[in-house]
């Protein structure tokens, strides 16, 4: 009985610890001389996620590490975490910071949008998020075109949708 109420006070235990505060300084990942590698466990980071989104919105089931580079008027390197499923075309994404090549969700005294939101791109053709620059300022696209097109017309093929999670 023992030995029973102890591997479940350590089960309980891990379970509690494998969540993740999106609202913390939480190390996601590094980067290394073969790209950038995922430190926390897959399954976890997409399982909070899709418990973040609620029950209403299509799960995503893969998640990784994504070098970029920006467009428009400047092209910088970043890298960001690509949310996928196989049963709708949507990606999630949301941009990592990038301290001496350890990536983090959060950021240190930044107050741009772009640093804080997950960013949903759902359609087809090029539908992809991109971060773009413009005026000095960064945000997230889906697509290449930076033009909005409402969203009940027949030549959107691709919508965007932003979110952020509060503490």
């Amino acid at each position: 009985m023992k030995k029973l109420l102890l591997t479940i006070a350590l089960l309980v235990t891990a379970l509690c610890q494998a969540q993740i505060d999106f609202n913390s300084k939480t190390l996601m990942g590094e980067v290394t001389p073969n790209g950038p590698v995922l430190l926390i466990e897959e399954s976890t980071l997409v399982t909070e996620i899709n418990n973040n989104f609620g029950s209403n919105v299509t799960k995503l089931e893969k998640c990784k590490i994504v070098k970029g580079v920006t467009m428009g008027e400047k092209e910088e390197e970043f890298y960001y975490l690509k949310f996928t499923t196989s049963i709708t075309n949507k990606t999630l994404v949301k941009y990592l910071f990038n301290y001496n090549g350890k990536l983090y969700i959060d950021p240190v005294n930044e107050t741009e949008p772009y640093q804080y939101s997950y960013t949903s791109c759902e359609g087809v053709e090029d539908c992809k998020p991109h971060l773009f620059v413009i005026d000095g300022e960064k945000g997230w696209t889906c697509g290449t075109s930076l033009a909005c097109v409402a969203e009940v017309t027949e030549e959107n093929k691709c919508i965007k949708s932003s979110s952020v999670f509060m503490p």
